[in-house]
């Protein structure tokens, strides 16, 4: 019995890279990533200020559409422990949704607490309103006690602040002037 055999030798060549070539590679690398880390950091701070005026838009809307529902006044107002209102500090802290069952401008401990949210360090959120910088109501009919401007600002310049604009009708706007067409100011 014959047995042919045919072995193949296969040879593979491993090629590495040289110190040089490696370090050429790493430079590259490092120029790309600092070019592109200020876009990436812009898209963050654009996505976390759209994020919280997102919020702010569906509080106020929330707080309307309840007002409306409920057939009472219902409130939001700044707050630092997501239960009941504060008058020191600023916006940027967190808020809260309720019911204002007495009218007091305040969340008592048996009104409803229909929403709250948590600030955040980034960035600050003023409101500069008539009657009060430290609550907005809204009655039965959909219209807010008053009117104003919440201000929302992060670590770049007054260019990329934007303001939430409250009418007296009770509806909002987005804007990135003051109503009067004024530029906005974060200090």
């Amino acid at each position: 019995m014959n047995h042919d055999h045919n072995f193949s030798l296969s040879y593979s060549i491993q090629r590495a890279f040289s110190l040089i070539e490696l370090m050429i590679a790493l430079a590259v690398l490092a120029i790309l990533l600092g070019l592109a880390a200020p876009a990436f950091q812009e898209m963050v701070l654009n996505h976390r200020q759209t994020s919280q005026l997102n919020q702010l838009i569906g509080s106020l809307a929330l707080a309307r559409a309840e007002a409306i529902k409920r057939r009472q006044a219902v409130g939001i107002c700044k707050s630092h422990d997501g239960q009941f209102c504060t008058h020191s500090g600023e916006w940027d802290q967190g808020w809260i949704v309720f019911a204002d069952n007495n009218d007091s401008r305040q969340r008592e401990p048996d009104e409803a607490l229909l929403a709250s949210y948590s600030g955040s360090p980034q960035m600050t959120l003023r409101y500069g309103g008539f009657p009060s910088d430290n609550y907005v109501i809204y009655y039965p009919d959909g219209r807010s006690l008053g009117n104003g401007t919440f201000t929302h600002c992060d670590s770049r310049s007054e260019a990329q602040a934007r303001a939430v604009i409250l009418a007296r009708s009770g509806r909002v706007r987005s804007s990135d002037t003051r109503p009067n067409g004024d530029p906005l100011t974060c200090g």
